[in-house]
């Protein structure tokens, strides 16, 4: 019984630690179009301006359907606190002593004859038969007035029916026209704000995955520098148990191989930064680990400046966000006109079915309306002029943003330029280091040379590529917003597997 029990914790034991394992790391090794893509597929700020996107078609289609005819069905129970009537016993009273005082004491003359067969030979009645005939037809009236109902029910007090009335915009002074106007700018408005913040996100992720590049080659070099610093210390140390060197020169080699382990450390630190920001931005897993593909580069070789600035007008995102604004001013001053002009519409009504509804209302009714508006206090009025001075305001915001997208352009055409000459410069400044650093290395195992002297070539080595490799991350940045100030963000791939794109060699 003993041995069951322990059996079954140890069991249990098993498949709590199984349950608990740690969760493995992953490896995820990504281009720069993959980043893209998969920044664009899942960054929740891209999928946001997105539905605004597919809001905005929404509004436009149904901005168009106030062209169409407008049709509805209406349904009613009413329940009134009596019964409607329609009292006529005024009439009565008025016309009976008429009709009584000429039924028996009016002469009448002039009747024609009625009967066929004596018309031709007496085709008038003698005034006796006319009086007599007359009065005849009075009381006969008259019997009908007091027995007639005058005081008549037009509608019961409960009563239901079901109509359906369609109403149809002919006119409206431009309303309709200027909101669909409105709307298909509005859409397209939506759609550059799309593709704005694609740009904008499209420099996160160039300079978050060029970090991550950087930011490796930088661990590398650390680790480079950290090894030579190993190296020339166990060197030092064995030179200086043989009595070649002088134990201060240990001490140089012992200091510069802490500071080498201190920078590697740093340099580890860094990049795990840089690894949380770029899967951040990606979406992706914490546990996940990226490997870039895509190597740092720069272009031997680019466009004229006047190409990028031509691109501005016809191709940038920012500037025909503005452009758009003022065209959206423009049909807000149009619907604020349509306000001075009358609506009309043609409208119908059809009773399809009732209970106790008045027979005396119609089964159908067709009619036209119109309305205008001949005075709202000067709202209206104030409105077109605040339109107008929204147009004003539309207008000067698209010159001042041109002249700043061609400030920026200029900007970073010329930062491009600089860093690429910096990385050229470098690269012949790290051959220089790299010779250097031979040399010295070569003196010091002669005894030619000192720890210190050795130790700075080094560092003068790891120095010129952490400047090169440091210029080539910044002239990617500027690369980058030259095409998103341009308008040409998606071209950035295409330069960077371009021919003119060249890596350090």
């Amino acid at each position: 019984m003993k041995l069951t029990k322990l059996s079954t914790w140890v069991m249990a034991v098993l498949l709590l630690g199984c349950s608990i394992q740690p969760r493995i790391a992953q490896a995820q090794e990504l281009s720069l179009d993959d980043a893209l893509a998969q920044a664009l597929g899942k960054n929740p700020n891209i999928l946001r301006y997105q539905a605004a996107v597919s809001e905005k078609k929404y509004e436009q289609r149904a901005a168009k359907g106030l062209y169409f005819p407008k049709i509805a069905l209406t349904g009613m129970a009413v329940a009134m606190s009596e019964n409607l009537h329609l009292d006529l016993n005024p009439v009565k009273d008025a016309i009976t002593p008429l009709y009584g005082a000429l039924g028996h004491f009016g002469n009448f003359s002039g009747v024609p004859n009625p009967d066929p067969n004596t018309s031709g030979v007496m085709p008038i009645l003698p005034d006796n038969i006319s009086t007599q005939a007359v009065r005849g037809s009075l009381l006969e009236g008259l019997g009908k007035i007091e027995s007639a109902e005058w005081d008549k029910m037009i509608q019961k007090k409960q009563f239901a029916s079901l109509s359906a009335g369609v109403v149809l915009p002919i006119y409206t002074g431009g309303k309709i026209t200027a909101a669909n106007h409105a709307a298909k700018i509005e859409t397209h408005e939506a759609e550059l704000e799309l593709t704005k913040v694609e740009s904008e996100l499209l420099v996160n992720v160039v300079d978050q995955y060029y970090g991550l590049v950087l930011s490796n080659e930088l661990l590398q070099v650390r680790k480079d520098v950290f090894t030579t610093m190993q190296k020339h210390f166990d060197e030092a140390n064995k030179l200086q148990a043989e009595g070649i060197i002088a134990q201060a020169e240990l001490l140089h080699a012992k200091v510069y191989l802490a500071d080498a382990t201190r920078e590697l450390h740093k340099a580890e630190q860094q990049l795990d930064i840089v690894q949380q920001a770029l899967r951040a931005t990606l979406n992706l897993d914490a546990e996940t680990t990226i490997t870039p593909r895509s190597k740092l580069f720069y272009l031997t070789d680019i466009d004229p400046i006047s190409v990028f600035l031509g691109d501005i007008k016809a191709e940038s995102p920012l500037l025909a966000l503005v452009e758009s604004k003022q065209h959206l001013a423009e049909e807000n001053i149009r619907l604020h006109k349509s306000e001075f002009l009358p609506t009309v519409v043609l409208m119908g009504n059809v009773n399809i079915v009732n209970k106790d509804l008045s027979p005396y209302m119609p089964d159908m009714m067709v009619g036209v309306a119109i309305n205008w508006t001949l005075f709202d206090g000067l709202a209206n009025v104030n409105k077109y002029k605040a339109s107008q001075q929204k147009k004003i305001q539309a207008e000067n915001a698209y010159v001042s943003v041109s002249h700043d997208l061609e400030t920026a352009v200029t900007k970073y055409y010329k930062e491009q330029d600089m860093y690429r000459n910096q990385i050229q410069e470098l690269g012949d400044s790290r051959k220089f280091a790299d010779e250097y650093f031979r040399s010295q290395e070569k003196a010091f195992a002669e005894g030619m040379a000192t720890s210190t002297q050795i130790a700075d070539a080094g560092l003068l080595v790891a120095k010129a590529r952490i400047e090169q490799l440091s210029a080539m991350y910044e002239y990617q940045k500027s690369l980058v917003r030259l095409l998103m100030y341009a308008g040409k963000s998606a071209s950035f791939a295409t330069y960077a597997s371009g021919a003119n794109a060249k890596g350090i060699e």
